[in-house]
């Protein structure tokens, strides 16, 4: 409605301008197929005639294509007059189009006979305070006021129902006559411009869509890239948080590692020397954790890496349980064949130095024998020796089992009573000492520096003080305890994990390629265990305090990757709600608008096609007159009816009325294509 009134308005000059003499051409036939019908007061038809181009008249039987209900409602003084008007000839059919995609769509739609009309209403004298909202009201000299409507009946540019209303006080009988013509809006004069703006408009529709559809793609096409870049993101932070577990694994290894290299490093600083050598490769290792799959890699090689420390470990091992067994030796037990390195020859020498005491001390005579099967091995074990009267009359041991520092140790201690045994069996001695007088002191002291001998390879630690830790035995056995308890382990365990620890980094590489390129640079560290396990105490310390650092690191790469991928998911979000909550429904209308215009231009073609069809042919004029005998004889002197001159002038008006619909069509046009591009 609001566009036929904007119509209305537009038409209401050029309707007062063409005022032709339509229905005086009607009366004497100059106006081909004329369609009259008489109503009464309700717009009920009483009649029809038709009028022929040569002036004949004839009865018509046939439907009029519209009609008008006239109706009054009275509230005090006030009566008001609705004319509903009726385009009643219509008829559903398929229509169709092309959209912009060339898409062919055909719907189902009714379409109307496309009738443009004009209502005009005679008031009496009598009637005061007219109001017409839709019409547009004149007063003639003599005071009669008319109302004038201009009515497009038929879709898409009016509608085929409409309502006129008008308000007046008075009393009296309004006249009322309506004039209607069916027209072709494909082929009027006018008309056609309305469906080149509605093409145009559509054109318009179809050259934003075509931006809005590529924008679309270029969201989708975007949204599916950030949806890849986050699964990416995914599998990088998987592979970050693997990395941070399994670096966690090797800070809690290196952990026990450098417990064990503290007790071993007690009795071996070459092996802490060598060890920390690491330190530069895990110096690295925090600079970037591009550099840890390398590291491990050279950490679990098999020539250089860990296993060959552990390797090394071993020997070393070995050698210290060899020192501890073979040179420093044992003095358990009182079977002399049990009697092994330093201290078994200690405990053979003490037998020894007893045994010449008491040998002295029997007999000074004995002294030279014993001497001298002492300083010359001249004797076997278990060879009858009545000077030894200690071990039943036999020597204990056999001095040619004896060798290296205890043979020496013998030698020297026999040459040094080589004298004193000379002058013991000499009635009259040089010195004048007796044989106990010479033996006992220097045997006493003898087996006084044995004892010192023996306390420094063996005596439990703390017995000179807290500081003491014990004799060389307790010493090699507590280094040979940390080897076989904590270091050996801890390297074999540190080399078995080495390379399960190496695998799990390869699941980051995807995402932090200076891993794997960084890494390499912790070889320096892996190869310098080589160099002596002397050196892996300062080393691994070092390990088990700069791991931590590197899982602290580690773990915020993780967290930081978790924050990226949240914010990718953002991102994601963005996009996709940018396009279904912007571009998406841009796109639909601008493409549902240029439908929507292709379909109207097809209905309005379809229209054009039917006003062929129109009852009483093409180009008839239907003209519904309210005859009102009484209104006319109160207001009009006789033989002076001014209903024909009313009808010719709605007749003249139909060219005015087909300007007014175009130029309404083209304005709503051009609004609707402004809000869709907006």
């Amino acid at each position: 409605m609001k566009r036929v009134s904007r119509l209305t308005v537009l038409a209401i000059p050029a309707a007062a301008t063409l005022v032709l003499p339509s229905l005086a051409w009607a009366a004497d036939g100059s106006t081909p197929n004329t369609l009259r019908a008489t109503i009464d007061g309700a717009g009920t038809v009483k009649s029809v005639s038709s009028l022929a181009a040569n002036g004949t008249s004839s009865p018509y039987t046939g439907d009029l294509p519209l009609k008008v209900s006239i109706s009054r409602t009275v509230q005090g003084g006030t009566s008001t007059y609705t004319y509903h008007v009726e385009n009643t000839f219509s008829k559903t059919q398929n229509v169709t189009y092309t959209d912009t995609q060339g898409v062919t769509h055909t719907a189902a739609t009714t379409v109307q006979l496309p009738l443009v009309a004009q209502l005009g209403v005679t008031l009496p004298k009598s009637f005061t305070n007219v109001s017409a909202p839709n019409g547009v009201v004149t007063t003639d000299p003599d005071g009669t006021n008319r109302i004038l409507w201009n009515l497009v009946l038929f879709s898409p540019l009016g509608s085929p129902t409409q309502d006129e209303t008008f308000t007046a006080t008075g009393k009296g009988a309004p006249t009322s006559e309506m004039v209607a013509t069916a027209v072709n809006p494909a082929t009027t004069a006018g008309l056609s411009q309305a469906q080149q703006d509605a093409t145009a408009g559509s054109q318009q529709d179809d050259f934003w869509q075509g931006y809005a559809s590529g924008g679309n793609t270029g969201l989708t096409q975007l949204a599916s890239g950030t949806a890849a870049m986050i699964a990416g993101l995914k599998q990088l932070a998987s592979g970050a948080h693997t990395l941070a577990s399994g670096l966690q694994a090797a800070g809690a290894g290196a952990t026990k590692l450098d417990a064990g290299t503290k007790s071993a490093y007690v009795g071996s600083q070459a092996l802490s020397s060598g060890v920390s050598k690491i330190h530069a490769g895990q110096v690295k290792l925090a600079a970037g954790l591009t550099t840890i799959d390398g590291f491990l890699k050279q950490y679990a090689d098999p020539t250089n890496g860990l296993p060959a420390a552990a390797a090394g470990a071993h020997s070393v091992m070995d050698g210290v349980d060899a020192l501890k067994t073979l040179y420093v030796g044992t003095d358990a037990g009182s079977d002399p064949s049990k009697w092994t390195g330093l201290l078994g020859g200690i405990a053979l020498v003490k037998a020894g130095l007893l045994q010449l005491q008491s040998g002295v001390q029997a007999s000074a005579s004995c002294t030279a024998t014993i001497l001298t099967a002492l300083t010359t091995g001249a004797h076997t074990l278990g060879e009858s020796q009545p000077c030894l009267t200690s071990t039943g009359g036999v020597y204990p041991f056999d001095t040619t089992q004896v060798t290296g520092n205890t043979a020496t140790l013998l030698a020297g201690v026999a040459a040094s009573f080589t004298a004193v045994a000379t002058d013991a069996g000499d009635a009259s001695p040089a010195n004048g000492l007796t044989p106990l007088d010479t033996f006992n002191p220097g045997i006493t002291q003898l087996l006084g520096g044995l004892a010192q001998v023996r306390g420094g390879l063996t005596h439990p630690a703390g017995t000179f003080g807290a500081t003491d830790p014990g004799g060389a035995l307790e010493l090699l056995t507590l280094l040979s305890t940390g080897l076989h308890t904590k270091l050996v382990p801890g390297l074999d365990a540190a080399a078995a994990g080495a390379g399960p620890l190496s695998t799990g980094t390869d699941g980051a590489l995807t995402g932090a390629v200076q891993l794997r390129d960084g890494s390499a640079s912790a070889a320096t560290g892996a190869a310098a265990l080589t160099s002596g396990l002397g050196q892996l105490s300062a080393g691994q310390h070092q390990v088990a305090t700069g791991l931590p650092a590197a899982v602290d690191g580690s773990a915020k790469i993780a967290a930081g990757l978790d924050q990226v991928l949240d914010g990718a998911g953002k991102v994601n979000g963005g996009i996709l709600a940018v396009q279904s909550g912007a571009v998406g429904p841009l796109n639909t209308q601008l493409m549902q608008g240029s439908q929507n215009q292709k379909k109207q231009i097809a209905i309005v073609e379809a229209a054009a096609a039917l006003a062929s069809q129109a009852p009483g042919g093409a180009g008839t004029s239907y003209v519904l007159t309210q005859f009102n005998p009484k209104l006319a004889a109160s207001s009009t002197p006789a033989g002076n009816d001014h209903t024909g001159r009313n009808v010719g002038i709605g007749l003249g008006g139909f060219a005015a009325l087909v300007i007014a619909v175009v130029a309404g069509f083209a304005l709503g046009r051009r609004s609707q294509a402004a809000h869709a591009v907006v």
